[in-house]
């Protein structure tokens, strides 16, 4: 159901739907990580007519707009949203959207940006990269002797 829900908001499902499925649970005990803490911060690209959105260039026969997005992983509902021109960056969109003091904001590498995770890091906020399978296999054959 929620992929579904997803699918029809057009944003991309295997990010955040891996994320709910793994998400850790609130731990009572004061030990570990609230789930309250954990946020996620993702954008989807949603194509325009260019005909009908002149204003919404984003290649020669399309338009679209962007949507930068902070959810909450306790609820996995909105926290803030950015709406953006088609060819924002992820990283630059990132600097519109206000995460709450002290969360954990889990994204993906188009906001990994070293100015932006200063920012973060002055108001108390982590942030945690979610590593693609690219990534690994680029780890793995830099260490393999050879």
């Amino acid at each position: 159901m929620l992929s579904e829900m997803l699918w029809c908001s057009g944003i991309s499902t295997n990010f955040f739907t891996n994320a709910w499925d793994s998400r850790p649970l609130p731990v009572a005990s004061g030990r570990g990580i609230k789930a309250s803490r954990i946020t996620l911060l993702d954008s989807s690209v949603i194509t325009l007519c260019l005909s009908m959105f002149n204003w919404a260039h984003y290649s020669e026969e399309k338009g679209a707009i962007k949507l930068h997005t902070l959810f909450s992983l306790n609820d996995f509902l909105p926290i803030d949203v950015h709406v953006s021109d088609g060819k924002m960056s992820d990283n630059i969109g990132a600097y519109h959207l206000m995460p709450p003091g002290r969360s954990i904001i889990v994204a993906d590498r188009g906001y990994d940006d070293t100015e932006l995770r200063r920012d973060w890091d002055s108001r108390g906020i982590s942030f945690a990269r979610a590593i693609a399978e690219t990534d690994r296999k680029h780890q793995r054959s830099r260490f393999r002797k050879g």
